[in-house]
């Protein structure tokens, strides 16, 4: 399973975080073992916008985030 996760943050690290277009609304961004947490500069709807860009450049490596959680600053959330 580990070596999943590993691919897995190679993946992101290769085409998301390393990504300027990607990243330029991007302020904050941390990979943890199976997740990971950010802050976005932008609105509810460029955030989506953002998603569906991300995912369009990892489908084609098997890979998409279909979990995510959007909520104001400073209001601390969990996924379940």
């Amino acid at each position: 399973m580990q070596i999943e996760k590993i691919a897995v943050y190679n993946l992101m690290n290769k085409f998301v975080y390393s990504n300027p277009e990607l990243m330029k609304k991007i302020i904050s961004a941390r990979h943890y073992i199976d997740d990971g947490a950010g802050l976005f500069e932008g609105t509810t709807v460029e955030f989506r916008i953002w998603i569906a860009d991300v995912n369009k450049t990892l489908l084609s490596h098997g890979l998409i985030i279909d979990e995510y959680q959007i909520e104001d600053p400073g209001k601390y959330v969990t996924l379940t």
